[in-house]
């Protein structure tokens, strides 16, 4: 065992003059500047406060900087009623489209458009305006490629299929619909099997709404309302010979049941919709908004990309993709709810690879803000994810188990870059790495609530070691805030972590009035026995925190340049690190390099000095 009792005192900055040293009383110690600072703000040693989290011009399209590093959406304050929208930036419910004047409204026609009026009641038809076909189907198959079918006023139960390219083209979402006749999932009210066009039109049914198979060509959606459906409200299906691409724009999907909008293997583009309400399946559950996964052969994985949409109130996820890739910007993802089983969370992100897939799934989240998830934010398992002027706020306990509130969690082997973000009222972990990677710069981590149920506090970061595959975490948090955490601000169990230029201020107690560690470094046993932790901690303010300012529990510490002040205990050292099944202590060495520099105490600063006072170790997750 390696331990040196004392950390040499050296002064941390050269901003104060010599002179001045004896006036302060502090015996020749310069103590370095920190100046009071806002709450999304950090203090930097020497003076000044360095904003943190989303930069006040890092706001996307259509929403607000809120002045605490952190964005809010620009929507009504109400919530929009069946039929009609509001996309970021927009402060009124409107509909759809609107539905102009005359039989056809809008459409724009030309020598080679049929029409549709299911209202004629001419003796026979021929698709012109005087004698327009009573189905869409019929003017479908009389149509040549590169057609409009004008469809006007009225609800036409039929499954509309075609295999050419063709624009359906209503009046108005709320005046034309297509119905499906069939509860058959494999039977969707329209299918298109090359490039189309859907315009200004409603879509429901017992079965799928739109099936999107194997075309050669881009699909377009434009002002689309596809609801009530009693199976996914758009299926998109592609392979490495036929890779579908759907672009859908300006629409709205509504109470479709189990997913809003599945891709297999497919390129799909959604902007400036909203996609809300998903209902579960009564056999399958679910009810999310996106999808995205590989093809039937799992060769090629999905793209997916939204862009300017609010995804609101679905149920088990609002954008997920198994090993594929998305993209998303300027969006809202808001209101997603656990589904019932124990496994089920509410992930407003969530990103997994198919043991059998071609890619590592990647997401990348781009001014995007998240509100009021259930269960957690944003998962990655065996998956990559950039965050880059993401707000999160208010992630839930699951209201059946009572449990979890995580906003981050990183899995398996996965690696995060969260940058200029914000973090706050997580109800359990802000981030939770577990035999994973992660970087977190310039953002504010802060504010955690604590868990319902189990009634423990709320780690800010967490890194431990996933005892299944023995894998070690590494995470490094640099030049961020980390505020009013539970528990620990930032703990690194059996892995690897790096502090450096941040500030970790205010950590709180659990409800039962323990822990409370700014920054706690521990090992942790496995099946192959003790595996040790390393925390370097370097140019940065740790204080205020309810119990240790930092806490070595059986790890190594290496720590340099340094201000830790005003916390109940500043330093402590124990080689415990756990308890055992029995409550009996576990027990390992422990080591600390003073890389100098290094400066302890609350209103007269000096060296700073390890000490063990027996304080009770933190455990892993989920004991």
């Amino acid at each position: 065992m390696v331990v040196r009792r004392a950390l040499l005192m050296i002064a941390l900055l050269a901003g104060c003059r010599s002179d001045d040293d004896a006036d302060r009383g502090c015996n020749g110690v310069c103590e370095p500047r920190v100046d009071p600072c806002a709450d999304s703000e950090r203090a930097v040693l020497g003076g000044g406060c360095a904003v943190v989290g989303v930069p006040r011009d890092g706001c996307g399209a259509g929403f607000s900087h809120d002045g605490a590093g952190a964005c809010v959406a620009v929507l009504p304050k109400d919530r929009c009623p069946d039929g009609a929208m509001a996309i970021p930036g927009e402060t009124v419910c409107r509909e759809v489209a609107p539905c102009g004047e005359g039989t056809w409204g809008d459409i724009p026609v030309d020598d080679e458009t049929l029409y549709v009026d299911g209202a004629f009641a001419g003796a026979t038809s021929n698709g012109t305006r005087e004698r327009p076909f009573r189905t869409v189907q019929a003017a479908v198959r009389a149509a040549t490629t590169g057609a409009t079918i004008a469809i006007a006023a009225g609800t036409y139960r039929e499954q509309v299929s075609t295999v050419r390219s063709l624009k359906l083209w209503g009046r108005c979402p709320s005046m034309v619909t297509i119905e499906g006749v069939s509860d058959d999932p494999l039977v969707p009210a329209i299918q298109l099997e090359n490039s189309a066009e859907l315009h200004d039109l409603s879509v429901r049914g017992a079965s799928t709404g739109i099936a999107v198979l194997y075309t050669r060509g881009r699909v377009l959606l434009d002002r689309v309302r596809v609801h009530d459906t009693g199976e996914r409200g758009l299926r998109v299906e592609g392979s490495p010979t036929a890779p579908s691409e759907i672009v859908v724009q300006r629409s709205l999907f509504e109470r479709n049941a189990t997913t809003a909008i599945f891709s297999y293997g497919s390129t799909v583009t959604v902007s400036d919709s909203v996609i809300r309400d998903g209902r579960p399946h009564p056999t399958y559950g679910f009810g999310s908004g996106i999808i995205g996964t590989t093809d039937e052969r799992k060769l090629s994985g999905s793209k997916i990309t939204v862009e300017r949409s609010l995804i609101e109130r679905m149920h088990e996820g609002g954008v997920a993709i198994v090993s594929s890739e998305a993209t998303v910007r300027d969006t809202i993802v808001r209101d997603i709810l656990a589904g019932g089983s124990a496994s089920s969370a509410g992930p407003a992100f969530q990103a997994e690879a198919d043991t059998k897939g071609p890619v590592v799934p990647t997401f990348a989240l781009e001014r995007v803000v998240i509100e009021r998830p259930e269960g957690v934010a944003v998962t990655l398992s065996r998956s990559e994810a950039t965050l880059a002027s993401v707000t999160i706020r208010d992630v839930l306990s699951r209201k059946i188990y009572g449990d979890l509130g995580t906003a981050v969690q990183v899995f398996k082997r996965s690696r995060l870059t969260l940058t200029d973000s914000s973090i706050r009222r997580a109800r359990y972990a802000s981030v939770l790495l577990m035999g994973s990677s992660a970087t977190i710069e310039r953002s504010i981590i802060a504010d955690n609530l604590g868990d319902d149920a189990r009634g423990v506090g709320g780690p800010g970061v967490w890194a431990t070691m996933d005892k299944n595959i023995g894998v070690r975490s590494d995470v490094t948090v640099t030049h961020s805030l980390i505020a009013r955490a539970l528990v620990g601000g930032f703990l690194v169990s059996c892995s690897d972590g790096r502090l450096e230029d941040s500030e970790v201020r205010a950590t709180g107690r659990d409800r039962d009035d323990v822990f409370g560690d700014g920054a706690y470094v521990s090992a942790c046993t496995t099946p192959a026995g003790i595996v040790a932790a390393e925390l370097t901690i370097t140019r940065s303010l740790i204080r205020d925190s309810f119990r240790a300012g930092v806490n070595v529990a059986a790890g190594k510490l290496s720590l340099g340049e340094t201000l830790i002040r005003c916390n109940a205990f500043d330093f402590e050292v124990d080689r415990t690190y756990d308890r055992d099944e029995a409550g009996e202590k576990l027990y390992a060495d422990f080591s600390l390099e003073d890389r100098g520099g290094n400066l302890c105490g609350c209103e007269q600063l000096g060296p700073c000095r390890a000490q063990a006072s027996g304080l009770e170790p933190v455990s892993e997750p989920g004991k």
